[in-house]
Parts: C-alpha cells; sequence; structure tokens
C-alpha cells in the first residue's frame, strides 16, 4: 500500500497539465513585479528627473545665444535707457560665465550714432559671488570707434544714451556722502585695443581725432585701490579755426596702490611741444575729507618755430599774431604738496629766441609760487 502511494503522487507530478505550468508562471511574474515595483519606479522617476534636467541645462545654455534671444534682451535694454543699442550676435556660457557680444551699436536720444564696437568679452567667476565679491577674469573691448561731442556746458553726449535730460539736472541737493560698497570689485585684466576717438566741440569749432588707442588695467582691486594702468596712442590730430597740430605721442603708466598712484609717468607728444610728467599722487581717493597730495616733475621742449606752423595763416577771422616766432624753450616745473595750496617752482630757459625783430640770445626764468606769494628772477641777453 504504502509502494502504491509512492508511485500515484510520482505519477500525479509527471502528468501536471499545461494549464497548471502556465499558471505557475504566470503567478511567480507578478509576484516579481510586486516586489520590484517601487525601485522601478524609482529609477523611471530617475531617469525622467534626469532627461529634464539636462533638457532645461540645454535650453538655459542654447537659447540665451538664439537670435530671439539676442532680440529680446535687446528690446528689454533699449527699454530701459532714452538711446538705444544694437548687436548682431551674442553668446552666453553659464558654465565659464563668459557673455560675448559682437558688431555693437550705440546711438544717442536723436538717434545718431555715439559709438560702434567690434567686440565686447567678459569673463566672471560665479564662486566669488558667494565671498560678496565681483570677480571679472578678463574684460576686452576690441576696436571701438566713438563720436565724441562736448556742448557749451560741458554736457557729453554720451550721457544723452544712458540718462535721460531730467535725470542729468543737476540736484539742488546737497550730495550724499558715500559710503563704502558692500562687495569688492576685483578686476584682474582689462584691455582696450584699436580703440578710435573723434572729438568735437562745436562752440570752439574744435574737431580732434585718435585713431589709435590702447588702454589696459591689471589686477586692480576696488577695496584696497590696487592696479596698474597702461595707456598708448601713436598718432592723432587736433584743428581749430586758427591753429593745425599733431600728436605724435602719449604714453602713460601708473601704479596704483593703497590709495596712491605712485610711480606715475606721462608722455605727450605733439606738434612743436614735448612734455614729460612724472612722480607720484598719494592720498588719491582713500579719504574724502584729505586732500590729494602732489610730488610731480614736468619737463617741457617747445619748439616755437614748429608752433608757428601751426597757424592756419590763410584764415582771415584768425586772431592770433602771425609774426614770426623762433627758438627753443626748456621748461622744468614741480609741484609739492596738498592740492589746494601747492608750492611750485618753474625753470624756464630759451635758447636762440626770436620774437619779431627782436633776438634774444638766452633768456631764463626761475620762479617760485607758495602760500600765495611769487618769487622770480628774470636773465636776459640781447644782441
Amino acid at each position: 500500500m504504502q509502494n502504491e502511494g509512492i508511485m500515484q503522487a510520482k505519477t500525479d507530478k509527471g502528468n501536471k497539465s499545461p494549464n497548471n505550468t502556465e499558471n505557475h508562471k504566470k503567478n511567480y511574474r507578478n509576484s516579481k513585479k510586486r516586489q520590484i515595483s517601487p525601485t522601478y519606479i524609482l529609477k523611471c522617476a530617475s531617469v525622467l528627473f534626469a532627461v529634464f534636467f539636462i533638457l532645461l541645462s540645454c535650453l538655459i545654455l542654447i537659447y540665451p545665444n538664439t537670435d530671439n534671444a539676442r532680440k529680446i534682451i535687446q528690446t528689454q535694454i533699449n527699454k530701459a535707457i532714452p538711446g538705444s543699442i544694437a548687436f548682431e550676435k551674442l553668446h552666453f556660457s553659464l558654465f565659464s560665465g563668459s557673455l560675448e557680444l559682437e558688431n555693437i551699436s550705440l546711438m544717442d536720444l536723436s538717434n545718431k550714432k555715439i559709438a560702434d564696437i567690434k567686440r565686447i568679452f567678459i569673463e566672471v567667476s560665479w564662486k566669488s559671488l558667494l565671498q560678496n565679491e565681483i570677480y571679472i577674469k578678463t574684460a576686452e573691448i576690441v576696436k571701438p570707434q566713438i563720436q565724441l561731442v562736448i556742448g557749451k556746458k560741458g554736457q557729453i553726449n554720451l550721457e544723452s544714451a544712458f540718462i535721460s535730460p531730467e535725470q542729468a539736472e543737476p540736484s539742488s541737493n546737497k550730495p550724499e556722502k558715500s559710503e563704502k560698497l558692500a562687495f569688492n570689485i576685483i578686476l584682474k585684466k582689462f584691455e582696450l585695443s584699436d580703440g578710435q576717438l573723434n572729438c568735437q566741440i562745436p562752440d570752439k569749432q574744435f574737431i580732434g581725432k585718435i585713431p589709435d588707442i590702447n588702454f589696459n588695467i591689471s589686477n586692480f582691486n576696488l577695496n584696497n585701490l590696487t592696479g596698474l594702468l597702461a595707456l598708448k596712442t601713436d598718432k592723432g590730430s587736433f584743428q581749430t579755426p586758427d591753429i593745425k597740430g599733431i600728436i605724435k605721442k602719449c604714453q602713460l603708466n601708473a601704479t596704483l596702490k593703497d590709495g596712491k598712484i605712485k610711480p606715475l609717468f606721462l608722455n605727450l607728444g605733439t606738434t612743436g611741444l614735448n612734455i614729460e610728467l612724472s612722480g607720484a599722487i598719494n592720498n588719491l581717493l582713500k579719504n574724502s575729507n584729505t586732500q590729494p597730495n602732489l610730488a610731480l616733475k614736468i619737463k617741457t621742449d617747445i619748439s616755437l618755430s614748429e608752433i608757428n606752423k601751426m597757424i592756419i595763416k590763410n584764415n582771415a577771422n584768425t586772431q592770433l599774431p602771425l609774426r614770426k616766432i623762433n627758438g627753443n624753450i626748456k621748461l622744468v616745473a614741480s609741484i609739492l604738496g596738498n592740492i589746494n595750496r601747492p608750492v611750485i617752482k618753474i625753470d624756464l630757459q630759451g635758447k636762440q629766441f626770436i620774437f619779431q625783430d627782436i633776438t634774444i640770445g638766452d633768456m631764463g626764468i626761475y620762479a617760485s609760487f607758495c602760500n600765495l606769494l611769487i618769487n622770480y628772477y628774470l636773465t636776459l641777453n640781447l644782441f
């Protein structure tokens, strides 16, 4: 009987129907699904979130560089200023913190073009914002062309593009004392290259042009007032109804540290005139209650014959004396002390000086100015 029971069980096991096997598989799969369902949903949600984040990031990174975004940004800027601005290309990178504009045009309130700029590029560090700093790694302005017009009262046409006439009117209220900014500005490198400046003063009938300007700033820190400045241009011209001259060179080098400009060097050369300025300026911008202190030296070489050539002799309305002027003059001056009451010393020497029909072989003037008093002596050799 026991053997018969065992044989019957084996027979039943071997004779399982296909339907029972299929049901068993379905039950197993269903139970398996129920076991992985939470993890599966979590994985799907993670994948969907990652895809959404990637699409959003692409939208943030790509959309600002589209033509549609450029037009929207341009429109919003023009709503905020009296003048108008236009640019052809815009490239923004969120990761690198860089912004680039190309072919920028700026118009004033009357829609007259003030400036054309080939390229503007700026790169900042987002990390520095957490430290209350604006850290500008690089800033570049390439080939700016500025049309500068100065009015009778000294107003500049550039102001009309950014400031309305109502805002430009001087306020009768006393200016408030400036407070220290809550954040610092650090400029690692700034470069203006191949700039051009056209200047007009209609009231004086003055026209000036400087076609090649290069200006650099490095390691500038607003809080510490430190940085290096360099300006260079090799040519230019200026003209009035009476004179016409050439700017041969202009070079400026200055080191700013702790509210001091030291050393300071400026070299300016024009037709018949060369000026060198060197020295230091102390207490600059350091304290509004403390006046700047000067320690400057000026050397000037003047060629009177060359200056005489600048006079436009064919101008019937000229008020300059059209007399024969020749000779060379060397002037050395020093300026020391407080800017309001400095001590000024002048040493002027003239060689082969000829004025009209008077010939002066040598001429020397030494003068000092201090506390509203002037001391001087003059030496002349006539023949």
